[in-house]
């Protein structure tokens, strides 16, 4: 998970799926929240916000709310600028802040 996650920083898309797509394969329900959180993130910075969504859709929970790992740095995605344009998005606004606060 580590070399894909830095696939992903790097920008570099297409491996870092790959790999994502291996271990969600590989693995089972032992990362299945954390990996495809991070497939959310490379539909993201591709422009894919139908396959984010449906991947969020995958995440969320009975009540409605999505799980994401706290320990997979997602609350550095509310700094990060890529991702600015779903800020104020429903689904997006559920996803940890630093400190595990929500919005």
């Amino acid at each position: 998970m580590k070399l894909a996650v830095v696939f992903l920083r790097a920008g570099k898309l297409d491996e870092a799926q790959v790999l994502f797509e291996g271990i969600l394969k590989d693995t089972g329900q032992a990362y299945r929240a954390a990996t495809l959180a991070h497939l959310g993130v490379v539909a993201i910075r591709r422009g894919d916000r139908e396959e984010a969504f449906r991947i969020a859709r995958l995440l969320e929970d009975a009540d409605g709310s999505l799980s994401f790992p706290r320990s997979a740095g997602w609350e550095d995605l509310h700094a990060d600028p890529i991702l600015e344009p779903l800020w104020d998005s429903p689904p997006f606004v559920e996803v940890p802040r630093p400190g595990g606060s929500r919005r």
